[in-house]
């Protein structure tokens, strides 16, 4: 079967003064095709290295979002991967329902400290070890301590952390299919058991390292 393509979300432009640098990055969001197919599904950008990209697509698991339907989060999402704090900023002061629990996730996943604060200092609600187990597979330690003196880590196992795979698809991505033992993992785990966190460091165990 054919994937869905979708084009252009069904969201009217905001402005942001009259022919600000904001209305056409925004714009040029809304004009981004999806392209479903489960861990496959992805985004196709307007132009060619949009976003500085090498390529000119992105998977839509790796920005946290459906990877069933275009999601109304896009925009957000893309915010957050670049790093853009005035932009997230931005959007959420013109559309607030664009912020769940996700957008932690994603900022954690991409090791976008300035974000994870900003997104924290929100009092989102959370599965609150989910942001600090991405961030740690991913090698971010900064963000994994920050994430452990703000009280994102509880004492969890490896149970606690494959129910939270079944519920986000980013978590079950990485656990079962797209984990590598970078320097920056190594680096966490030396953090790990400096800190004494035993969650993590059977994770990592368990993971082959």
């Amino acid at each position: 079967m054919a994937p869905i393509v979708q084009t252009r979300m069904d969201t009217p432009t905001i402005r942001h003064g009259k022919g600000s640098p904001f209305d056409g990055w925004y714009d040029k969001v809304l004009t981004s095709t999806f392209h479903s197919g489960g861990h496959d599904a992805h985004y196709i950008f307007p132009t060619p290295h949009f976003l500085g990209l090498n390529e000119s697509s992105m998977t839509a698991i790796e920005l946290c979002l459906s990877t069933e339907h275009l999601d109304a989060r896009l925009p957000l999402h893309l915010a957050i991967f670049e790093g853009n704090l005035t932009l997230v900023k931005t959007l959420l002061a013109r559309r607030p329902e664009l912020l769940t629990a996700d957008a932690l996730y994603c900022a954690a996943y991409w090791g976008e400290l300035n974000l994870v604060k900003y997104l924290h200092s929100l009092r989102i609600e959370t599965h609150s070890a989910v942001a600090i187990v991405l961030a740690a597979l991913k090698g971010h330690t900064m963000v994994v301590d920050y994430l452990h003196e703000h009280r994102y880590l509880p004492a969890i196992n490896l149970r606690d952390i494959g129910i939270r795979a079944k519920e986000l698809p980013l978590l079950k991505f990485m656990l079962e299919d797209h984990f590598f033992a970078s320097d920056g993992v190594y680096a966490v785990q030396k953090w790990a058991e400096q800190k004494k966190h035993i969650g993590l460091l059977e994770l990592f165990h368990h993971l082959g390292m």
